[in-house]
């Protein structure tokens, strides 16, 4: 049996709501995939991208990478990694993946030769298994990004199984923003393993399969749905047979909830909602109140007096019947950061970042600014 672990949107580093609790769940979630990995007794594991949340991730992050994939190296994993949008240098700097180079092997980039390494072939259980990878390309460079496909497909041929890593949109799963086709992806490989999508998703691709691991964690509260229905956590794919056999790994995610309660009953309805909360970790609540001439103050009151010590963290949103909606943060504020992150997303929410933090320091950073918006357009990045 040859045992591949299917890894994806990590996003250690991630300081959801502003919060430290939060930060540290994602910490959790990669620790227990390691566990799984090991207690599996996995030969090869690959992660498709957005290991980390930011190019440039905090120092608990990069520890707590280190940490475990020291415990993947001991147990004698190979790891495999390729660059999403999220932790892709945007000044061509150096990927913080970098510091981990005698634990994990970083695919689809330049190595020191100044060549690409787009594959390795690992040996395991007795067969060559060839490993390509290619990092997140926008739509800007797609006839790069199909050149690059088809030299690792082909490549891939030659031995006994081949996985290639991408961290991509196609369009039969992101219809809106996609940079691939199912149609333009080459067959010829066991499985591809992607990642860039939250949900997972697989489907056969000729005599392989195509999967989206998902995230290990949920990152935005439009995943809460679909965590419900399918989980968080990793694919654990036996190469053994002509076809991979795909399992879902489920992980301990900290519960999110969803709630709508009637403005008339708020107290009664909002009981209900504690009284059905389960122990031990504290869920994060999306609290929905609606009805006519809300006075929203006095609601607020009301639903810290229910929820407070009883969950992480409570966020309301009001409805008056007339449609009008009106948003109100709750014990926590966003910080500036994930404030630019809901609204524009993905790599203008860092560029947008990067900016403000440029020019707090003033008028005399000016230049600065424009030359980092220059190298943002030009790398193609605001083409996503």
């Amino acid at each position: 049996m040859v045992l591949l672990a299917h890894v994806s949107d990590t996003h250690l580093g991630y300081k959801q709501y502003n919060l430290d609790e939060r930060e540290e769940d994602f910490n959790r979630a990669f620790e227990e995939v390691v566990d799984r990995v090991i207690e599996d007794h996995v030969d090869v594991m690959v992660h498709s991208g957005d290991f980390f949340d930011s190019f440039r991730p905090p120092v608990k992050a990069l520890y707590n990478a280190k940490r475990q994939l020291a415990r993947l190296k001991e147990k004698g994993v190979k790891v495999y990694v390729v660059l999403g949008d999220h932790d892709f240098p945007k000044r061509r700097g150096m990927p913080p993946h970098t510091l981990f180079e005698n634990e994990l092997t970083l695919l689809g980039v330049k190595g020191r030769d100044g060549e690409v390494r787009r594959g390795c072939v690992v040996k395991a259980g007795g067969r060559e298994v060839y490993v390509g990878g290619i990092m997140n390309m926008s739509r800007r460079y797609r006839n790069l990004l199909l050149d690059e496909l088809r030299m690792v497909v082909n490549e891939g041929r030659k031995y006994w199984r081949s996985i290639v890593v991408m961290h991509q949109a196609i369009d039969v799963y992101l219809g809106y923003d996609f940079q691939l086709s199912i149609g333009e992806i080459p067959e010829g490989a066991n499985y591809y393993a992607l990642g860039h999508l939250h949900s997972r998703r697989k489907m056969r691709l000729g005599e392989g399969v195509l999967a989206y691991a998902g995230s290990t964690e949920i990152t935005r509260r439009d995943e809460i749905s679909d965590w419900k229905r399918n989980g968080k956590g990793f694919y654990l794919v036996d190469l053994s047979g002509d076809v991979p056999d795909v399992q879902e790994v489920n992980l301990n995610v900290r519960p999110q909830l969803e709630v709508e309660v009637n403005y008339e009953r708020l107290g009664e309805e909002v009981g209900r909602v504690v009284a059905g909360l389960e122990g031990g970790v504290k869920p994060v609540v999306h609290v929905k109140v609606k009805g006519s001439n809300i006075d929203r103050r006095g609601a607020l009151k009301v639903l810290e007096g229910a929820f407070s010590g009883k969950v992480l963290l409570w966020r309301p949103e009001f409805e008056e019947e007339a449609g009008q909606e009106l948003t109100a943060s709750s014990v926590k504020a966003l910080s500036h950061r994930e404030l630019l992150e809901e609204i524009l997303g993905g790599d203008v929410a860092e560029l947008a970042w990067e900016l403000f933090r440029i020019l707090r320091g003033g008028r005399g950073r000016m230049e600065e600014a424009r030359r980092l918006v220059k190298e943002f357009f030009e790398a193609g990045y605001g083409d996503h």
